[in-house]
């Protein structure tokens, strides 16, 4: 003799609480995120797959060194994640619940045909009346009983419910809205029938299959298994508006200035470029400067054993993986990578394959993703893993108008930047303005740099790169910096770069910066001391009392 509703039901939670618990366990527990990091299963756990398949006459097709499977269904093919199989095995126990439930319902209706079932179901979900509340009433006698009962036949919000009770597919909609899984994008309730069909039939014993995969998924939820996933109680929504920038403009112009404004602005209020930051990275790229420089690079490691040593590998990551993983551990705050002096090395060979991450979407997330072993597992722990920039990753670069054509940039990799540039304007807040005295001229460093700069363009007529910006110099005491100070440092820093990218491209015009009969740097830098060096053209100008706060 069968059982009877009260005692199916006795042993039987109340559905709706239930739910709630599975929904909270499965937010706490990162079960999604969790089950994804699960990269293969064991030959045997392959097989008991394949076994539950063969019985619904599908073919399940596990691929090496991949987390996805291959289906051959009656219909097509389906690609599957292992993911998705580990949750059926978490949606299974749920499911399970839920065929008690319908057990019930279907001993209230047994001497009923399909189609009256149908109605009958129908009808106590939308009036909350007729022959199955009827029948709940008089055949279920324990009053607690009788509310779990009620509440699955006529309240299907508590539970998540789509489909009549009395359907064989009634658990579907249920299982996904649970587990937050999209259902057009799944075949998770698929695989709950493997197990099921595996459960049923003689070809696994003692339901193996379900037993060996939770058992995977044990190993995922024990706490001591590595896996760093933030709270998403302590988590805030994820920041959005990534880019891809360059700060470009004559040396010494405050990029770096500008650059800390900035990374103000998007939220990293506290930054401060004199200490280190957790939210902020930063790198100097130089001529010899390589792809394992900025990625990683794998390292011997020497392990001394109780005999002998052994030698292995390991992964050192590079600035863009370290600030990579920052951002994918931490979507809810910004994360900003400073590349310095990009024109001076081949940084396309530099980014290598990160190039393509390049392109964003609306969000700021890399439109398309890229396969690398080495980020994937040291980022994500899965070497299979799809490699992105994360919405909340900027990266900043900075160009030297006077470098630019040192390491050229291609067209491609440049229209991937936005480009800032940043003038030789005298900024409004400025105390790097000592005065100057260099043998009858008496001026300051506004006053010297500026007419610099309006010289070179306008009468020397070379191109504005070869400009010099506020902060080309920074005098020690700013505005208050001594004189035998000033003159060291305009001898020692100004002089070089004066005669090197200035006076030696402009020997072929009418103008000269230096006096006519200084013909090397030896010569400059030994007047330098008791000598005027610069040309009267270009004294005239503060004779005219020019005071160009910004170039012409």
């Amino acid at each position: 003799m069968g059982k009877t509703c009260d005692e199916i039901l006795s042993k039987l939670p109340k559905l709706s609480e239930y739910r709630e618990k599975i929904i909270s366990k499965t937010k706490a527990d990162h079960l999604i995120e969790r089950l994804s990091y699960v990269s293969e299963f064991s030959p045997e756990l392959q097989r008991e797959w394949q076994i539950a398949g063969e019985s619904i006459n599908e073919k399940m097709i596990f691929y090496k060194n991949t987390s996805n499977v291959l289906i051959k269904a009656k219909n097509g093919n389906v690609f599957a994640p292992l993911s998705a199989l580990l949750l059926a095995c978490c949606a299974y126990e749920y499911y399970f619940v839920l065929l008690d439930y319908q057990a019930v319902v279907n001993i209230l209706l047994s001497d009923l045909g399909e189609d009256e079932k149908n109605k009958i179901a129908q009808e106590a979900k939308k009036n909350q009346s007729g022959f199955l509340i009827d029948s709940i009433n008089n055949k279920v006698q324990d009053a607690e009983n009788r509310k779990k009962i009620l509440e699955f036949t006529t309240d299907y919000s508590a539970w998540g419910g789509g489909k009549t009770v009395n359907r064989g597919d009634f658990w579907v909609s249920t299982i996904y809205s649970t587990f937050n899984v999209v259902q057009s994008r799944s075949d998770v309730h698929t695989l709950v029938r493997y197990i099921d069909t595996a459960r049923k039939s003689n070809k696994l014993d003692d339901n193996k299959l379900y037993q060996d995969t939770r058992k995977v998924v044990d190993k995922v939820l024990d706490k001591t298994h590595k896996i760093d996933i933030a709270s998403s109680d302590e988590m805030g929504d994820p920041v959005k508006g990534g880019k891809n920038i360059i700060f470009y403009g004559a040396p010494g112009t405050g990029k770096s200035y500008g650059i800390t404004d900035y990374i103000k602005d998007v939220g990293i209020k506290d930054y401060d470029p004199k200490k280190n930051s957790e939210w902020v990275y930063r790198t100097t790229l130089y001529p010899e400067y390589e792809y394992s420089d900025f990625v990683g690079q794998l390292q011997p490691v020497v392990t001394k054993g109780s005999e002998d040593s052994e030698i292995t590998y390991e992964f050192k990551p590079g600035i863009f993986t370290v600030a990579l993983n920052q951002a994918v551990k931490h979507p809810d705050k910004h994360v900003v990578l400073i590349i310095e002096e990009m024109s001076r090395c081949n940084v396309a060979g530099v980014f290598g394959d990160i190039f393509q991450l390049l392109d964003r979407d609306s969000d700021g997330r890399s439109e398309y993703n890229i396969n690398n072993d080495l980020i994937a597992n040291y980022v994500f722990e899965e070497p299979k893993h799809e490699v992105y920039i994360p919405s909340n990753l900027t990266i900043i670069g900075t160009v030297n108008t006077s470098d630019q054509n040192v390491f050229a940039m291609d067209t491609a990799f440049k229209r991937r930047f936005l480009w800032e540039y940043t003038s030789t304007t005298v900024p409004d807040d400025f105390h790097n303005n000592p005065n100057i005295k260099i043998q009858d001229l008496n001026t300051n460093w506004k006053d010297l740099f500026t007419n610099l700069n309006s010289f070179i363009v306008n009468e020397l007529e070379l191109p504005e790169d070869k400009q010099i910006g506020a902060y080309f110099i920074k005098f020690p005491q700013g505005d208050n910096t001594d004189q035998n100070t000033v003159k060291e440092i305009l001898k020692d820093k100004l002089l070089q770069y004066l005669w090197q990218d200035v006076a030696i491209n402009s020997q072929q015009n009418q103008h000269t910066l230096f006096k006519a009969n200084i013909h090397s740097f030896s010569a400059l830098y030994t007047k330098f001391d008791n000598e005027q060096v610069f040309s009267n053209d270009f004294l005239k100008l503060f004779e005219n009392g020019d005071d160009n706060d910004q170039m012409e």
